[in-house]
């Protein structure tokens, strides 16, 4: 299990925003290093575990020095697996929606989410006959636990439990 404490957040905060994401958003999100990485909405609608209207996420494998112009993004190589989140990224700065168009079958790779079951589901909740491209764990992430997971990722050092 990753955990993270304040001190370990590593994503900046760049502009806070009431406005709900919604599907087919790009966002920006920076290290402390400077370095900024894009992400895409994939399901503003997302549903786990009896919880709706959650938000599933990918986040781009590519790092840059600027947040605009937003770059020609490739999502075949992610940063971190795809996963769910709540509005709080958004609402508290972390993530800062950039634009919105429309999220297009191959804009983003196909993928599908395990439970502890080792059952498998697609972004609403509905349970597949197995799995579907990349497969990530069927969690809730919080702008914490987001951060430890890309500082994993680049194999920056974070606390574990």
């Amino acid at each position: 299990m990753i955990a993270a404490t304040p001190n370990d957040v590593r994503v900046q905060i760049l502009k806070p925003s009431r406005k709900a994401p919604k599907t087919g958003d790009i966002f920006a999100l920076q290290l402390s290093d400077g370095r900024y990485f894009h992400g895409r909405v994939v399901d503003d609608q997302a549903a786990i575990l009896g919880a709706s209207g959650l938000v599933a996420i990918v986040i781009a494998a590519s790092g840059h020095s600027n947040k605009t112009p937003v770059p020609s993004l490739n999502f075949d190589k992610l940063l971190v697996q795809p996963m769910f989140t709540n509005r709080l990224p958004w609402s508290r700065g972390y993530f800062e929606t950039i634009s919105n168009a429309p999220l297009l079958p191959g804009h983003v790779p196909e993928h599908s989410f395990k439970d502890f079951r080792d059952d498998y589901y697609d972004t609403r909740g509905n349970k597949l006959d197995g799995p579907r491209g990349i497969v990530a764990k069927r969690s809730l992430n919080s702008f914490k636990t987001i951060d430890a997971h890309i500082a994993v990722a680049l194999g920056l050092p974070i606390s574990r439990d």
